[in-house]
């Protein structure tokens, strides 16, 4: 039985039954034992490795739980010749070694056995003896009722393998696969398609029993698992998903049901009942909800100013279908989750255009008075804000209805944004802040009232925040990379440095992988950064940027 300390992300840290001659997880009498009456001497040793904390540090996997304290041996059970040795497994313990900081615990526990069929009953515990010698605490491992029989004057070599006991399960997400939540809250699935709209997304989730004190169970006495889906028209039972890991189990799309339709994925972990792998244990099951939240996954669009369209990319780079014709220049792009469209300020044509991110076509034209740069969405109060040169802010309703607001959108110095040309709605604080052309970042309420502000560097051109954080990032020409600030306008500083930028004009943020897109208008081309500004690698190039691509927007 593999045990992994479920407080290291599979970091190896478990306890193996070893032989006194033998290896790996076989209990042998000692070679060479003295033999008395008739009997023979057993020696049954406990290894235990010293426990890592360092996530995914690997070590040899054994068959007992890093839990483990002490360890109860019954021999012929409920006969006249039954023979019971309980003993602690811990550092001081008799029959136990001192470990160094590198070096396994052992400890011994030591039987005379009589020639002859044997049945053997193991059980690991997570407290130490009592001070009457008896077991208390969880029962972690247990072999019950193994038969073997002794050979007398030879060494004997005892096949057994502990049983985990569950008592809970572990589901866990693949990375990188558009999937957000936990076992917990449940899991969404973002995207029941992958990005072409066509393909369905199957997901691997890893499957793993837990014994009482939280540790993993794997490998040679693991309880059987099942994953079974409530509804398999929608998404399939879990598979395997290969024979060298019977913890990852794959789920299928298959009829599309549309958005938020509640599921949930049955897990089952079932030990050994019967000998020689009786674990003497009972099935477990636990439901984990799952949801569809987007039909197809996460995709990048982008304006070209150049090319007076706006280009579709999955998350790796390749384009999607062809590029969506709109106005003339179209510079800032937000999208609307309420409606599910893309909302596009065309600056050459003074105008707003809706985009259907699932057809991937152009819908709505309107015309406003002013010259359109910047536009986000406020999800709260369902109205977009439009930044215009030479008057400030624009407010409208998802109709494309101007929408008065109570405050001037004056900044803090008085007078209004000279030409904004980034913005962004912050739904923590329910916050609203402008990029100026005079390089100065103002914060407003959503009525228009100046709040907070702060000055930036004079390359800035567009923003983008982490909705999980709250941090804002800043796209900087003149340095060729991104500046970093929290809600308050306080400097943030990131172990990565966005190597590679250049001429840095649009950013968008992938709520859903937690990734950064930054416009590199000198390639033209984006680059892709995680939330600590480490560059990422795409398999695609997003093909066909004009050098006039400035915004930048995820869907979903």
């Amino acid at each position: 039985m593999k045990v992994f300390d479920g407080r290291s992300a599979f970091a190896a840290a478990a306890i193996s039954l070893l032989a006194g001659c033998g290896g790996g997880s076989h209990v042998v009498p000692a070679h060479g034992a003295a033999q008395s009456a008739g009997r023979q001497t057993a020696d049954f040793v406990v290894s235990v490795p010293p426990r890592t904390t360092a996530a995914g540090a690997l070590r040899t996997p054994r068959y007992v739980s890093p839990a483990t304290q002490s360890i109860a041996i019954t021999v012929d059970a409920g006969t006249a010749q039954q023979q019971t040795a309980n003993q602690n497994i811990a550092t001081g313990a008799p029959n136990c070694t001192t470990p160094t900081a590198i070096s396994s615990l052992t400890c011994t526990v030591t039987l005379a056995l009589a020639p002859g069929p044997h049945t053997f009953d193991f059980t690991t515990y997570d407290q130490p003896l009592t001070s009457g010698d008896a077991t208390q605490g969880n029962a972690l491992s247990q072999n019950l009722g193994f038969p073997f029989t002794i050979q007398q004057g030879t060494t004997n070599q005892i096949p057994i393998t502990l049983q985990g006991l569950p008592a809970g399960i572990a589901v866990l997400s693949g990375a990188e696969q558009d999937v957000t939540g936990n076992q917990s809250t449940g899991f969404s699935l973002v995207g029941f398609y992958q990005a072409d709209g066509v393909t369905p997304y199957a997901r691997t989730f890893t499957v793993v029993a837990t014994d009482a004190d939280g540790n993993y169970i794997l490998g040679p006495g693991a309880p059987a698992l099942t994953v079974t889906s409530s509804n398999p028209g929608v998404l399939s039972d879990g598979v395997v998903a290969a024979s060298t890991n019977p913890n990852a189990f794959v789920v299928t799309p298959g009829t599309y049901g549309g958005t938020q339709l509640p599921l949930q994925l049955q897990v089952t972990a079932t030990p050994a009942t019967s000998a020689p792998q009786n674990s003497g244990g009972s099935a477990l099951t636990a439901n984990v909800p799952i949801i569809v939240a987007a039909r197809n996954a996460p995709r990048v669009f982008v304006t070209d100013a150049t090319n007076n369209v706006v280009h579709v990319y999955d998350e790796t780079g390749h384009a999607i279908g062809g590029a969506i014709a709109v106005g003339a220049s179209p510079w800032g792009i937000a999208y609307d989750p309420h409606d599910g469209l893309l909302y596009v300020a065309n600056n050459g044509s003074n105008s707003i255009q809706t985009i259907d991110p699932v057809s991937d076509t152009a819908t709505t034209t309107t015309t406003i008075a002013d010259t359109p740069y910047a536009i986000a969405f406020d999800g709260k109060n369902d109205q977009l804000y439009v930044g215009v040169s030479g008057a400030g802010i624009a407010v409208f309703n998802e109709a494309l209805q101007p929408q008065a607001a109570s405050g001037s959108w004056n900044e803090s110095a008085g007078g209004l944004p000279i030409s904004p040309t980034s913005l962004l709605y912050d739904a923590r604080l329910d916050r609203v802040y402008v990029l100026d052309a005079a390089r100065l970042i103002q914060g407003y309420d959503p009525n228009g009232n100046a709040v907070v502000s702060w000055p930036v560097a004079t390359g800035t051109y567009a923003m983008a925040q982490d909705p999980a954080t709250g941090v804002i990032y800043l796209a900087d020409e003149s340095t060729n990379g991104v500046d970093v600030y929290d809600e308050t306008g306080a400097s943030v500083p990131l172990p990565g440095a966005f190597a590679g930028m250049s001429a840095a004009d649009g950013l968008g943020w992938d709520a859903t992988s937690g990734r950064l897109y930054a416009v590199n208008d000198s390639v033209p081309t984006l680059d892709v950064f995680d939330r600590l500004g480490n560059a990422i690698a795409t398999a695609g190039t997003f093909p066909g940027m004009g050098t006039f691509s400035n915004g930048v927007a995820i869907v979903p």
